[in-house]
């Protein structure tokens, strides 16, 4: 993929404020390491139609999250939980 300059297998489109990138499937074949590296959403098409969209995968917000202990002081375990009947 061409720095600087739109290579002919990668358009951009505009719809209202949304720019859209295009990749060529072939283009998304040899450069998606590239492609990936920059984080932005794009579409891979096969001759001109798009047919996959990459999107980066987010992380959980803070409070969404599990983590230990959050159950602590909900429940009491048994005395004798351990011993063998």
């Amino acid at each position: 993929m061409k720095t600087g300059e739109e290579s002919a297998s990668l358009t951009e489109r505009t719809y209202g404020s949304v720019r859209i990138k295009i990749v060529d499937i072939h283009e998304a074949k040899t450069q998606l390491s590239q492609l990936l590296a920059t984080g932005e959403e794009f579409f891979i098409a096969k001759a001109s139609k798009p047919i996959a969209k990459v999107t980066a995968i987010d992380s959980p917000d803070a409070g969404q999250q599990k983590r230990l202990g959050f159950m602590k002081g909900q429940f009491k375990v048994p005395e004798d939980f351990d011993r063998i009947g």
